[in-house]
């Protein structure tokens, strides 16, 4: 009987010892996603590597390419003007554009953004739209919490301006994208402007749904859950950002509500922070798929200032 209690003993130590160290790593997992403690980290550029090229209507070249973030194959387009001649006023410009959520099985290079990349080239522009981690052929996976594609972001933009040895950087996201985009700005400050369309931000209202997986499947307290839940949310994090930022937003959104941006406009404002919140009230989700849409010549002249 003796012997029995002991290995009961046993296992229920053995058990409890386990949760904490699983609750341990837990913790050392969800501390990685704070922006303020991924400002100590550093970036290095990595070499853009062409796969293959095109030309488009005669001024636009296309390349699609590569290049390493956390020692990772990261696939991509590259646009870049053909004009590269002093006259061309932006070609010492770039931009990363960061593109929204799409289910993987059905994503494929400049899905959502390819009009935009070339325009912004026809524009002087050279522009980088990664495909993030798991993404199209790029290696890796979402690694929730851990922001890797908001990395991913911040070493496209940091090889971009060595490479092509630009004095301006800026960053467009779009819906997923724009959260992204934004946690990067907080990640680094290797970018010169923001402009966010449609900001997935999360931090406004936590569903009892996600609450319960926390508490669940992290064995979280209800505490710890509010404070991952607000840490791993661009918009706690703003005060990181010092850049101007631009932000469209439709009110006829109902993929992500304009108390997104609302609240954005709030934080930002409530720091004295450069920021500007462009409505339209007839538009919805997506509406700047098409790059010819309403936004774009205020956009131009936001990028131009």
């Amino acid at each position: 009987m003796k012997k029995i209690f002991f290995l009961i003993f046993l296992l229920v130590f053995a058990n409890n010892a386990l949760s904490a160290q699983n609750n341990s790593n837990i913790m050392t997992e969800l501390a990685k996603v704070y922006q303020k403690n991924l400002r100590l980290r550093n970036f290095t550029p990595s070499n853009i590597v062409t796969i293959d090229s095109s030309i488009l209507a005669s001024s636009v070249k296309v390349d699609t390419i590569y290049y390493r973030s956390d020692d990772l194959k990261i696939t991509g387009l590259l646009f870049r003007p053909k004009d590269t001649s002093s006259k061309n006023i932006n070609f010492k410009k770039g931009i990363v554009i960061a593109h929204g959520y799409y289910p993987v099985q059905y994503y494929y290079p400049g899905m959502g953004t390819f009009m935009t990349g070339e325009k912004l080239a026809k524009d002087g522009y050279i522009v980088i739209i990664p495909d993030y981690r798991g993404y199209y052929q790029s290696e890796g996976r979402n690694n929730y919490p851990y922001p890797g594609e908001s990395i991913d972001i911040i070493n496209a933009a940091i090889s971009l301006k060595y490479q092509f040895k630009l004095n301006k950087i800026y960053c467009i996201g779009y819906s997923w994208g724009g959260g992204i985009a934004l946690t990067a700005a907080e990640i680094s400050n290797i970018f010169d402007k923001l402009v966010l369309y449609y900001p997935q931000l999360g931090g406004i209202e936590i569903s009892e749904n996600e609450f319960n997986i926390l508490k669940q499947n992290l064995k979280l307290t209800g505490k710890e859950i509010m404070e991952f839940f607000y840490n791993r949310s661009p918009l706690y994090n703003c005060n990181l950002v010092n850049i101007p930022i631009l932000v469209f937003h439709g009110r006829a959104d109902k993929t992500v509500k304009l108390e997104q941006s609302l609240k954005l406009q709030e934080l930002m404002k409530k720091q004295q922070k450069q920021f500007e919140l462009v409505i339209y009230d007839d538009e919805a989700h997506a509406f700047a798929d098409n790059a010819d849409n309403k936004s774009w010549q205020k956009l131009i002249n936001f990028l131009k200032k």
